[in-house]
């Protein structure tokens, strides 16, 4: 019957096929009731049952093997099983290293252990449906095999399936498997594995050495993971453990994967076993899970970027060398309720401790336990851990708070999450049935915290402390209260994001490298109060465009704006005592620099490398003190413009006297008042670019001419250089803008207490925003207690006036008692009907005050031309003067009363055409109140 049956599947073979020469024999469990038959390099399996299981050979042994072992089993490329067969024995194909392709039987039930071990041409296989087992080491070591289709009703996957399938890229487990068992051991291509909600274990070595395995999604029915179960995927960058985890293998789990940055471990875990994280150099962060009481040796060894380690309160015990070599420790927070024991060399690194910049957070209760603990004192810094852990619901990170001596207060503190996305700090916390104000930021509280986007501080808080913000990477925006009086040291370094903040009026210094590698950073204004920027303050901010200094500015250390790159131009103030070393050293855009008045020591190379250095202008009339290599390496063939009285002086003194261009300002002098123009020779237009009082002047009224003469050419007054007006002494009582200029740009006008008229006497389109601002409010020590009387304007329209032009401080936050939201700069600024203003007094005693907004406009007088009064009552913010009154008729006049005797009937302003003021009128054209009049 057997014969039969033979004989009937050759005849039914194609006819190429029964040309060739056949190789055949019997191969079944009961002898003959499945056969073999080898045809050229494919192999037929035919007959009903289950094939007979060999031996375990080499590829040339001689033991029970496969009948085609021997002789044929390097030239099998096909294998073609019969419809009937139901299963492949054990080592069938084993060492069949051409056999590229196999189709199975659609009745086979079992691929028994080794059946196509060592098939390393094997490409790709699809098992049918039927298959409910694979056995131990089915297809190991298949080295070519990328694709592998598992049946959907498998139920049993022996250890070693597929191990040392190195080209295998995915694999779908099927339902009905429960337990991983090596299965996957140096497949170094598996990229993607989907497990079912079937699974409970993951045993030793399952997915060691899958080099190429990104992420895996362990289900939560898994209990067990076996030692050595990932070891070496060096690619794996995360990984979560579910809570129903309750052992990890013996040891080694995760040994060696350099590429893991982020553990989530299970809550049901007790201990944590040796060289469990061994060599994970990517990891960065670890929180271990409370109800861990025992952490093994060796755990985190040679982990070298490990920085943060939150240690709960059920850990009693921490083996040797569980944190050895892990150089870049910075924060261990340990809450365990008494010190865990352990080994003095659990921080160990190669017999050294560097760990002098590290902190330890423990329990105030226990700091000094801790300090004569040997395994424990090894850090440069204790501290205790925060007492308060608060999620405000705006927030979206828990906030940390450790209690003040005071009892009543909390300072904002690191904790062992990294502060992410927004967060705003409020004014108090309730905390044990009691309210406590927040007052402080602790120094590092928000470092290096990457997700970290924008942060609002409340005015309660009064000190930020050093590297508060340092190296948080994602950082754009920061609302600093205005109760601050120092950016102290490095607070900002490294927020490559920030581009642009703004400093409260409060602030008095800048520390050293408070904003350093801000690269984003565009612009910076300093208040006021602001007297000195620290080393390498701005250092590397390549971005950095703009810098605008107070008025009462005294020094800036070395490097402070080191290879800012962007910086165009800079203004260094009368007040300022010191220029330290470098401190533009490679500011190559730098184009321009005015020393205005400033007389301050300029140290060495404080320009240096300065290639774009077009002007230098200087208003001293003795030299400021420079080094001689203050400009060296910077662009020689600048301008320097100079005193027209002191150019000798500047032509003989070094360094000065390097440069090849030294021009005498070109400027006008009346009554002790210098000031100085640039002029345009091709439209005949004049800029004014400095006003510089005398120190024995008597004139406090400033009358800007429409027109000037100069080389014998009459040129028209357009336009006012920002800052033209700043530092001029103690400031004018009147200030007069002719009707040729149509824009007051930013800083323009410097107010004074002395300030008591302004007066635009033509067509203005656009006041600017801080047009009247940057000197309103601070005087010395206190609020500017400012006197301005009268403002006229004499435009036939309503100018375009900016809400910031005249206001207080302001908030980029809105308020409950907003007056108006306004675009500043393409940042929304909301003008608060109030703000709250903080000043020292002699002795240093902080007071405060609440004014209104627009409190330096409440009590003047606007005069308009009477067509538009009801206008301006109608128009933001110009509604906001206290009294809105019609020009006179003499007040509309051109200012220009009847001659008598050859003089003004009443005192005005005389100016000739040089800007001389003269008493009298004398013939031909004369400039009277900033208007041309004509003399025969």
């Amino acid at each position: 019957m057997r014969q039969f049956l033979y004989i009937l599947c050759l005849i039914s073979m194609p006819f190429s096929m029964q040309a060739q020469v056949s190789v055949h024999g019997v191969c079944g469990l009961y002898g003959g009731n499945v056969l073999w038959d080898l045809k050229g390099d494919t192999l037929f399996i035919l007959g009903k049952g289950d094939m007979a299981n060999y031996e375990r050979t080499g590829p040339n042994g001689i033991a029970y093997a496969a009948p085609w072992k021997k002789e044929y089993s390097d030239q099998i490329k096909c294998v073609i099983m019969g419809d009937s067969v139901t299963s492949i024995g054990e080592h069938a194909f084993e060492y069949c290293q051409k056999l590229t392709s196999v189709t199975f039987s659609q009745s086979l039930r079992t691929i028994s252990k080794g059946a196509f071990s060592d098939c390393t041409s094997l490409d790709s296989i699809v098992i049918p449906d039927s298959v409910l087992s694979i056995g131990a080491g089915a297809f190991s070591g298949c080295s070519s095999l990328r694709s592998v289709k598992l049946p959907a009703l498998l139920t049993k996957m022996d250890a070693y399936a597929f191990t040392g399938c190195e080209s295998l890229d995915s694999i779908c487990i099927p339902k009905g498997i429960k337990t991983l068992e090596a299965t996957f051991d140096g497949c170094k291509s598996l990229r993607y594995v989907e497990m079912p909600s079937s699974i409970t274990t993951i045993n030793a070595v399952t997915f060691r050495g899958c080099e190429s395995l990104r992420s895996i999604d362990i289900p939560n029915s898994v209990t067990t993971i076996g030692m050595q179960a990932f070891q070496y995927c060096t690619a794996l960058d995360s990984i979560t453990i579910p809570n129903n985890v309750t052992s990890l293998g013996k040891y080694n789990t995760f040994e060696g994967c350099t590429s893991l940055k982020s553990v989530t471990l299970s809550n049901s875990l007790t201990e944590i076993p040796p060289l469990t994280f061994n060599s994970c150099t990517s990891l960065t962060s670890i929180v271990i899970p409370d109800g861990v009481a025992t952490i093994k040796w060796s755990v985190f060894k040679d982990c070298e970027h490990l920085s943060r380690v939150v240690i709960p309160k059920s850990v009693t015990y921490v083996g040797p060398e569980a944190f050895y070599n892990c150089l870049e420790l910075e924060d261990v927070f340990c809450y365990a309720s008494s010190i865990p024991q352990g080994d003095p060399s659990v921080f160990d690194n190669f017999g050294h401790f560097p760990l002098t910049e590290a902190t330890l957070h423990v329990p105030q209760r226990l700091m000094g336990d801790y300090a004569n603990n040997p395994t424990w004192n090894v850090f440069g810094k204790m501290v205790a851990v925060p007492d308060v852990i608060e999620q405000e619901p705006e927030n979206n990170s828990t906030i940390f708070y450790t209690f003040n001596d005071d009892e009543t207060s909390v300072s904002v503190t690191s904790g062992p999450e990294k502060y992410a996305a927004n967060v705003k700090i409020p004014a108090q916390i309730l905390a044990d049935g009691r309210y406590y104000r927040v007052t402080a930021v602790e120094n590092g509280a928000f470092m290096k915290s990457p997700d970290l986007y924008t942060v609002f501080l409340n005015n309660s808080i009064k000190s930020v402390g050093r590297f508060a913000f340092a190296d948080c990477s994602s950082l754009v925006s920061v609302r600093l209260p205005n109760s601050i009086n120092a950016i102290e040291d490095y607070t900002f370094s490294s927020c490559i994001s920030l581009s642009g903040i703004s400093i409260p009026g409060s602030v008095a210094s800048i520390g050293e490298g408070a904003f350093a590698d801000c690269r984003s950073l565009k612009t910076i204004s300093l208040p006021a109060r602001t007297t000195s920027i620290g080393i390498r303050a701005f250092a590397n901010c390549s971005a950095l465009a703009t810098v605008e200094l107070g008025n009462r500015f005294l020094m800036i250390d070395d490097n402070a704006f080191e290879n800012c790159r962007s910086l165009k131009t800079i203004t260094l103030p009368n007040t300022m005592t010191l220029i330290g070393s470098k401190v533009f050293s490679g500011c190559t855009d730098l184009a321009e620099v005015v020393f205005d008045g400033c007389k301050a020591e300029i140290g060495t190379y404080a320009f240096s490398g300065c290639t774009g250095l077009k002007d230098i202008y200087t208003y001293s009339d003795i030299p400021p003190a420079a080094d001689e290599t203050a400009f060296e390496g910077s662009n020689y063939y600048a301008n320097l413009h100079v005193p027209a009285a002191s150019l000798e002086v500047y032509e003989s003194t070094a360094p000065w006297c390097y440069f090849k261009n030294i021009i005498p300002h070109a400027e006008s002098n009346y009554g002790g008042i210098i000031c100085q123009y640039d002029y345009n020779t091709e439209d005949l237009t004049a800029t004014l670019r400095k006003v510089t009082v005398s120190k024995n002047t008597y004139e406090d009224k400033l009358v800007i001419p429409a027109e000037l003469m100069a080389d014998g050419k009459i040129y028209k007054v357009t336009a006012i250089d920002k800052w033209a007006l700043m530092y001029v002494g103690y400031g004018f009582s009147s200030i007069e803008i002719p009707s040729t200029i149509r824009t007051i740009v930013s800083g323009t006008i410097h107010i004074t207490e002395r300030t008591k008229t302004i007066k635009i006497m033509g067509d203005m389109d656009v006041i600017s925003p801080y047009a009247f601002h940057d000197n309103l409010y601070v005087s010395s020590s206190h609020l500017l207690n400012c006197s301005l009387n009268d403002f006229y304007c004499y435009s036939s329209f309503v100018p375009e006036l900016s809400p910031l032009a005249f206001n207080g401080q302001g908030s980029r936050f809105k308020s409950d008692d907003d007056i108006a939201v306004v675009d500043n700069y393409g940042e929304p600024f909301y003008v608060p009907r109030y703000f709250k203003f903080y000043w020292y007094d002699s002795e240093n005693n902080i007071h405060h005050e609440t004014r209104f907004q627009y409190y330096l406009i409440e009590h003047a007088t606007l005069h308009v031309p009477a067509s538009l009064v009801e206008s301006y009552q109608q128009t933001f913010p110009w509604n906001m003067f206290g009294n809105i009154v019609a020009l006179t008729e003499e007040e509309m006049a051109d200012g220009i009363e009847e001659i008598v005797n050859g003089k003004l009937s009443n005192s005005k302003s005389i100016y000739t055409l040089q800007g001389q003021r003269i008493k009298t009128l004398q013939k031909g054209l004369n400039i009277v109140d900033g208007k041309k009049m004509w003399v025969r």
